[in-house]
């Protein structure tokens, strides 16, 4: 039996508001959101294994309800509705050969498991099972299950809606340790005893790395202890003052050798510690922010029809800067490059037109893209032609821009060991910024400067967003990194095996310390263990990488982007937040709306 191998069952509860409900529950069991886990060209694999999937959940229970007698307009408004079920096995027991290898699984195993945990459910709750789902497009294979929570009155003379006594702590000890029998048979071993179930996927070493105790050791450990070199009798001042000198760097380097590996262990930990603290309310802020613009649709359904836009109105309001609509918004989640002002709208709160339309009016007001209108007709209309490379360059750096959306770029050429800026001087942010149009006009020359040996790296600079960079990561890194909920906005390969990731976070939901914190850590976990400075430039897609070590044959590899979403890393929002309130003493408190 594979002691390591843990049967994993977690059970959450569906209100009628909150962060889950059965809208939420069943647009993630369908896939009809974003999910920032799951690879949609997996999706297909899914299946439904009991329950109808076009039917929306809360009208299955509905039924349940109606079989038992219980009339849902009389239940509270805080009352637990149904309870999501997820049931898996650790990740080295779906794939034993290669544990690391996410999305993949043993064919045999996972019909065992499918098989074993559908007779579960069904033993165990019957009728009020009313679906199960199969989830295969994330890393590791799961069940998610709806359970109504009917229980019989202490009379027996009724039944009643109960999730506190149908999953009080005893009977979900119980399921548990049921499950957990009905696995070993498949040689799943025990679970540890005690242990509370969280819906995390932290690595199963976090246990063994505990920060506050790795950081002890770290204060008590030993360092050289040499004496420092003796005068002598004939030896000048100035002399036995540079040996000393020598000698205090010589021993501050031993020191740091020795503590390094103590320190990126206590990273980890620090880093494991916010993760974990921070996974009940990482999608908390984003649902609710949804939910208070959703509550807010009759007020602008009413003023859409006393409101009359002409046809350039509307165009203008289609016109406002996206970026800015979904700061207002408070919506973090990826925008499809074709999308307007009006789309974002309707597609971040379910609104109608006119409704996303008098809402936008009401924001910003029907002047808001003058100065765009401006811009785009002062826009030079017959730009100088661009040679086959530097069109498909022009194409992924468009792309990487779009997904970072900062209002500035510094652009870096390295060549030789020499660095300089691109570009010009914009004195009100004190750096050398292009925009967004003058770094794709500046391809050309960027391209001569890449093909006669010069690195070609980019920084963003915004007063909205903090960019977090991941540099040196492995492609496993980079699963593990998705695995554990960060939704990169770039993601580059800038050598074979070699990749780096961005994470866009917000500057008003974050503190600075504890940003730095969060970047030092991650990418001792996962990256770079030596990099500092977070605001650290990074590859721009489609150029070379130059580094000697990086030739073959007189070819350089090219910078590939493998992902470009315009989102906000929500995620590293939770963990940042956890960092400043647990780790520097901060009082950070959230903005208000």
């Amino acid at each position: 039996m594979d002691v390591q191998a843990k049967p994993i069952l977690r059970v959450g509860k569906i209100k009628k508001m909150g962060t889950a409900t059965f809208k939420s529950v069943s647009s993630h069991l369908n896939r009809s959101r974003p999910t920032p886990n799951s690879d949609p060209a997996r999706q297909k694999l899914n299946k439904t294994l009991l329950g109808d999937p076009s039917r929306p959940l809360e009208d299955l229970a509905l039924r349940v309800y109606k079989a038992c007698g219980i009339d849902p307009r009389k239940l509270r408004k805080d009352a637990v509705l149904a309870n999501d079920i997820v049931m898996s096995i650790s990740p080295r027991w779906f794939r034993p050969e290669n544990p690391d290898a996410a999305g993949t699984w043993d064919k045999n195993r996972l019909q065992a498991f499918e098989a074993e945990a559908l007779a579960f459910l069904k033993k165990g709750f019957g009728n009020r099972l009313i679906r199960v789902d199969l989830h295969l497009d994330e890393a590791t294979p799961h069940i998610h299950a709806v359970v109504v929570p009917i229980m019989p009155s202490s009379d027996k003379s009724h039944f009643r809606l109960s999730g506190k006594d149908m999953f009080n702590p005893q009977r979900l000890a119980a399921m548990q340790e049921a499950w957990e029998k009905r696995m070993s048979k498949h040689g799943v071993g025990p679970r540890l005893k005690g242990s509370r179930v969280s819906h995390t996927k932290l690595k199963d070493y976090y246990a063994a790395v505990d920060s506050m105790e790795v950081e002890a050791r770290i204060k008590a450990a030993s360092t050289i202890k040499t004496d420092p070199p003796v005068k002598g009798i004939f030896e000048k001042s100035a002399d036995h003052q540079v040996k000393v000198d020598r000698w205090k760097k010589q021993v501050e380097k031993a020191a740091r050798d020795e503590l390094r590996p103590l320190a990126h262990q206590a990273a980890k930990g620090r880093l494991y510690d916010a993760e974990r603290l921070s996974a009940e309310s990482s999608r908390a802020d984003a649902t609710a922010s949804r939910m208070r613009f959703a509550n807010l649709a009759e007020q602008y359904q009413e003023l859409s029809d006393r409101l009359s836009l002409s046809k350039d109105q509307i165009d203008r309001l289609r016109g406002a800067n996206v970026r800015d609509v979904a700061q207002r918004l408070e919506y973090d989640g990826p925008i499809k490059p074709k999308t307007n002002a009006i789309t974002l709208v309707m597609e971040a709160n379910s609104w109608t037109f006119k409704q996303a339309t008098a809402w936008l009016h009401e924001q910003f007001g029907p002047e808001t893209t003058g100065a765009a209108f401006a811009q785009l007709a002062a826009a030079d209309p017959e730009p100088a032609p661009l040679t086959a490379g530097d069109r498909v360059k022009v194409r992924e750096v468009t792309r990487q821009l779009d997904a970072l959306q900062a209002s500035g770029y510094r652009i870096t050429i390295f060549k030789e060991g020499r660095g300089w800026n691109f570009g010009k001087s914009d004195k009100s942010l004190s750096k050398d910024l292009l925009t967004r149009d003058e770094v794709l006009a500046s391809i050309p020359k960027l391209s001569k400067l890449n093909i006669g040996g010069a690195n070609v790296y980019v920084t963003p600079a915004d007063m909205t967003s903090h960019y977090v960079l991941i540099d040196d990561m492995t492609p496993a890194g980079r699963q593990t990194l998705k695995e554990r909920g960060y939704a990169p906005a770039v993601a580059l390969e800038t050598s074979p095996g070699s990749l780096q990731a961005v994470l866009r976070v917000p500057r008003a939901s974050t503190t600075p310390e504890a940003v730095n914190e969060f970047f030092k850590d991650l990418n001792r976990d996962l990256g770079d263990q030596a990099i500092v400075g977070l605001s650290h430039p990074f590859r721009l897609a489609g150029f070379t990488n130059r580094k000697e070590k990086h030739e073959v044959q007189g070819r350089f590899p090219f910078v590939r982007l493998l992902e470009a979403v315009n989102v906000t890393c929500h995620r590293s929002v939770q963990v940042i937040k956890t960092y400043a309130q647990q780790k520097l003493g901060l009082d950070w408190k959230p903005p208000r709306p």
